[in-house]
């Protein structure tokens, strides 16, 4: 678990940065005119975000690589930083640039330390996501919105065909791509919401594996992809079903779930990704299905909306009287 322990430390230092300086430019703007601060503040933030996304995006890297060495890949594909748009900034002042000083500068710093630390789990995601071609039209969206394209993954890539979001192996002139993704716990913001995401394990490869769905800030209903102010959960990639760093936390924290819910994740026998993990369980099954989620899916892969919080409420009640650090793949020096 070394790789992710330093991923996460690093990534709080350039955070904490990151906040040290917008605290010292609130600290001096005029709060008179907000749309004219407005004005003046996106650029000047969209630059600062860059830089400490760059910061973060290259540590990224480095655990992409550390943990592809440690599941035996040694050229693992590496994509590109995510561009990031003054847009973003704007619109976040939009949202938080009100109250008083104090309260607007906490709420803007909050949102954009997520964009900053966005940049490593973009760069994990991407890994696994970067030229797939959804098998299911209607996933298309529900993609990570910075990935490369199918074009634009055959260009970089060299004209390699698209990978489609059931293909079990992923071959790349640049090494192999991860085959999903999973959510690790790291002992300082975890909520309910959080534990319930991380008990899913290695499920997260696109839409219709993880669970169609959206989500509020009010509303945590399938939001598969979602990331609450101060989450400091850790995107994983899985090259080995069987050996990946957060592997032992993920199964202690299924077993949360089920306590948790008296129900296990849904099951089927239809999908071929995730076989290893029944084998090494013993079970004679295949996979499992694009409904893996909360118990009470409308449709495959849709999540039922009052059902999911249900689950997320119970987690939140476990969590206010249980030690939960068995689940934690690293401990995050902010939950000293």
């Amino acid at each position: 678990m070394q790789e992710l322990a330093k991923y996460r430390n690093a990534t709080d230092q350039v955070i904490t940065g990151f906040r040290y300086i917008l605290q010292a430019i609130f600290a001096n703007v005029d709060y008179s005119d907000r749309e004219k601060l407005i004005d003046q503040l996106t650029p000047q933030l969209t630059e600062i975000v860059r830089q400490h996304r760059a910061r973060v995006y290259e540590e990224a890297k480095i655990m992409l690589r550390a943990s592809a060495k440690r599941q035996g890949v040694n050229d693992p594909y590496e994509p590109t930083i995510s561009g990031y748009s003054e847009q973003s900034v704007r619109t976040v002042l939009r949202k938080h640039l009100r109250g008083t000083p104090q309260e607007s500068a906490q709420a803007v710093a909050n949102a954009l330390a997520q964009h900053v630390e966005a940049a490593g789990r973009q760069t994990i995601i991407r890994a696994v996501e970067d030229g797939v071609e959804a098998a299911n039209p209607e996933d298309e969206q529900h993609l990570e919105h910075t990935r490369l394209t199918p074009e634009e993954f055959r260009e970089h890539t060299g004209g390699l065909r698209p990978v489609f979001s059931d293909d079990d192996e992923r071959n790349t002139p640049a090494g192999r791509q991860p085959k999903t993704w999973a959510r690790v716990l790291s002992g300082a913001e975890n909520c309910g919401f959080c534990v319930m995401l991380a008990s899913r394990g290695p499920v997260y490869s696109d839409a219709e594996a993880a669970g169609r769905g959206e989500a509020s800030d009010r509303d945590y209903a399938a939001g598969i992809n979602t990331y609450h102010t101060n989450c400091d959960c850790l995107v994983v990639p899985i090259y080995d079903y069987a050996n990946w760093p957060g592997r032992d936390q993920w199964l202690a924290a299924e077993r949360v779930y089920n306590e948790v819910t008296s129900q296990k994740w849904s099951e089927s026998y239809n999908d071929p990704r995730l076989r290893e993990k029944w084998k090494e369980k013993g079970v004679d099954r295949k996979g499992i299905s694009a409904g893996y989620g909360p118990s009470g899916v409308t449709a495959p892969g849709q999540y039922k909306r009052g059902s999911t919080n249900n689950v997320v409420n119970a987690m939140d009640r476990y969590l206010r009287s249980h030690d939960i650090s068995e689940l934690h793949g690293v401990k995050n020096v902010r939950a000293a």
